[in-house]
């Protein structure tokens, strides 16, 4: 190989360097070129085969799915406009009606004049220690528990009932009425008190009655009461 090559130098520059340098090739050399350059032509058409295919075959992919995609979008839109138009059967919901919130209250004085239990204590101080008439209805009568005989039992307590302003009251919003039995015992016969009635209450509203019951928000110490027609508020 060396013999088919040949050193060509350039002009050298005013520095004393190599302007340039070149390889000259004798024939022979020139032919083995030649060939070799058929050779790279045959493979690079090869290669660009190979790429022109690719080449294709991607751009009929692309084609395929430009085709495709709007097919599936209006599938896509029909099949939602077909759930759309799919009608449900209709069912009634009754709910209960809402509960309120709001209290029942009773007058402060009735027409008569008399005192709701709410009233009463609406002016706690104005009326302790008074003689009032109260217009109420017992939601509960204590009675002292049988005492089994041979049995030991503690002393009953001083009778005393609860008056409140309608039948449903709790008891924080009710009247402790207390000492009743400490009165004639005919008044007692001729208008026996009842649970569930309605009377008009007489006593001395006062915290603490002299039993030895005791109440922050006033307690009534029984004088007298009057049973009242059924129905009245």
């Amino acid at each position: 190989m060396k013999d088919h090559l040949r050193c060509i130098r350039g002009p050298t520059t005013s520095s004393g360097g190599t302007a340039s340098l070149s390889l000259a090739t004798s024939p022979a050399t020139s032919t083995t070129a030649r060939q070799t350059r058929v050779a790279s032509i045959g493979s690079g058409g090869d290669a660009l085969g190979t790429l022109l295919s690719g080449l294709v075959t991607t751009l009929l992919v692309t084609l395929l799915l430009t085709a495709c995609t709007p097919r599936a979008e209006e599938g896509a839109r029909l099949g939602a406009e077909a759930v759309e138009s799919a009608e449900l059967p209709r069912t009634e919901v009754r709910l209960p009606p809402p509960p309120s919130f709001q209290k029942d209250h009773a007058p402060a004085r009735y027409a008569d004049d008399t005192l709701s239990i709410e009233g009463l204590r609406a002016e706690l101080a104005r009326h302790l220690d008074q003689t009032v008439t109260v217009r109420g209805v017992i939601t509960e009568l204590y009675s002292c528990p049988a005492c089994p005989k041979g049995t030991r039992c503690r002393p009953c307590d001083k009778p005393y009932f609860w008056l409140a302003d309608s039948k449903d009251s709790p008891r924080d919003r009710s009247l402790m009425v207390t000492d009743y039995t400490d009165q004639p015992k005919a008044a007692g016969r001729r208008n026996p008190l009842a649970s569930g009635q309605s009377y008009l209450i007489t006593g001395r509203f006062a915290k603490a009655s002299p039993s030895g019951s005791l109440a922050a928000d006033g307690l009534l110490i029984y004088q007298g009461h009057q049973p009242l027609p059924d129905g009245t508020p």
